[in-house]
């Protein structure tokens, strides 16, 4: 029944799951911080990105119709 890193005795299993919890919060939110902090800086650069494309692709067009003219 008593799984590893398990205490037999109530008084401190009940510190255990309390620790446990702890621990398990810590590392939830550690892992959601974790997960948000790229996927932010993978949006800036897309955004970046695109901007450059944007810039690109305006003075390709201005060289073309100025070259036109």
């Amino acid at each position: 029944m008593v799984g590893r890193g398990e205490c037999k005795c109530f008084a401190t299993r009940g510190q255990w799951f309390q620790e446990k919890e702890l621990k398990e919060e810590g590392e939830k939110q550690r892992r959601m911080s974790k997960n948000r902090a790229p996927s932010q800086r993978s949006k800036n650069r897309r955004q970046i990105a695109k901007k450059r494309a944007k810039k690109l692709e305006n003075t390709l067009r201005g060289s073309i119709s100025a070259s036109r003219s």
